[in-house]
């Protein structure tokens, strides 16, 4: 009985197989366009150095520097072989912020707008690993607008900040 019912399945495995099926496979060639990132529309933001607060408390923080490097360097790179660096990029971001930054610079404002670049940071991450070139360049514009307006408002903090001021509160912390 059991070989009644393989019998027309071994038949119809044979047909199935039998059949030679030619179809042509398309051959499909598309030329991937070289990508670049567009400089001409990033503008990095520099400090400026002669200011006291900046250059003692903020260029000497290992996490400061490690997420401006890591940030700023992307630039650099071909977009291809970006996500690497883009992990570095959010590993230094994530540092910054669980590291207190000095007095000064510890607000909500600037939080917020490290905050913003990480986001912005987690997009261009994205599209990076999604391959979807088109919007990677618009992201990293943004993103490097996002950092700018973070490193002008810690700048903003730094020249509105009376250094006399700190200095006092620093003396009348010291134990005598």
């Amino acid at each position: 009985m059991p070989c009644r019912l393989l019998f027309p399945v071994f038949i119809l495995i044979f047909i199935c197989c039998d059949q030679n099926t030619t179809s042509e496979v398309a051959q499909i060639t598309t030329k991937k366009k070289r990508l670049v990132i567009d400089t001409s529309a990033i503008s990095l933001h520099s400090f400026d150095e002669t200011n006291p607060l900046i250059d003692s408390l903020l260029l000497n923080l290992e996490a400061f520097t490690d997420f401006r490097s890591s940030i700023e360097d992307l630039s650099k790179l071909n977009p291809r072989g970006l996500s690497p660096f883009l992990l570095n990029a959010r590993v230094n971001t994530n540092k910054l912020l669980k590291t207190s930054l000095p007095a000064p610079f510890e607000t909500a404002d600037v939080r917020s707008r490290l905050k913003v670049v990480k986001t912005q940071l987690l997009r261009v991450s994205y599209y990076s690993i999604q391959e979807k070139y088109e919007e990677l360049n618009p992201a990293l514009i943004d993103l490097y607008d996002a950092y700018k307006a973070y490193l002008q408002r810690i700048e903003d903090f730094a020249q509105t900040t009376d250094l006399g001021a700190e200095i006092n509160l620093n003396n009348e912390l010291r134990l005598e």
